[in-house]
């Protein structure tokens, strides 16, 4: 073969090898295309609303009798823990009594209010005590007066029960922070001698007839 053929083949060859390069340039190019739009279009827009941070300091407000009757959340400092109470009438003023645990080591909540209807509560003594054995107590916690400090108590139309819901700043005595304590509930309403179940969970408490 002459060196002049020889060129010619190698130009050809050359040429099959340059177009093929030029082939795969382009699907890879064509790759990378789809592969960047089906990318961006996964991204979410800047403009797309986050969602509304929850409350967590559980003061949930009821504004109807709830359906549920006979019984007594109350949420300390974010903690949510089920309970029973009662309400004593005392000649037209209410004590809201609630108790969380069991006989021998429980919270007690007291407050105070001077009728039905919302208010701002009152307390004597600590508002929210631990229960250790049947009359000692370990740890506290004491009112704060605070404007958003509420207390609402309702009856129930002929049925003994009556509901509502509480929501207050109080001190811990033991570590001196301030903590929200609310509550719901729809507990019994009477006076005299009463009684809870201890052995259930929640217990459940209510009047000796």
């Amino acid at each position: 073969m002459g060196i002049e053929s020889k060129r010619r083949q190698r130009s050809s060859w050359l040429a099959v090898a340059l177009g093929a390069a030029l082939v795969l340039v382009l699907a890879a190019c064509g790759s990378d295309s789809t592969n960047e739009t089906s990318t961006d279009a996964t991204v979410p827009s800047a403009d797309t609303p986050s969602e509304e941070p929850t409350d967590s300091s559980g003061a949930e407000q009821l504004t109807e009798p709830p359906a549920e009757t006979d019984f007594f959340t109350i949420t300390v400092d974010g903690e949510q823990i089920d309970g029973s109470g009662l309400v004593f009438d005392n000649g037209g003023e209410l004590s809201l009594r609630g108790l969380f645990g069991a006989e021998m080591d429980h919270l007690q909540l007291d407050l105070t209010s001077s009728g039905f209807g919302e208010q701002t509560p009152t307390i004597f003594g600590p508002v929210l005590s631990r229960v250790i054995g049947l009359d000692a107590s370990s740890g506290s916690y004491e009112l704060v007066e605070d404007a958003s400090n509420r207390l609402s108590i309702n009856e129930r139309g002929p049925a003994l029960t009556v509901w509502g819901d509480f929501s207050f700043q109080a001190l811990d005595t033991s570590s001196g922070e301030q903590v929200t304590i609310s509550g719901v509930f729809d507990v019994p309403i009477g006076s005299g001698d009463w009684d809870c179940d201890w052995y259930g969970d929640p217990p459940a408490c209510g009047f000796i007839s």
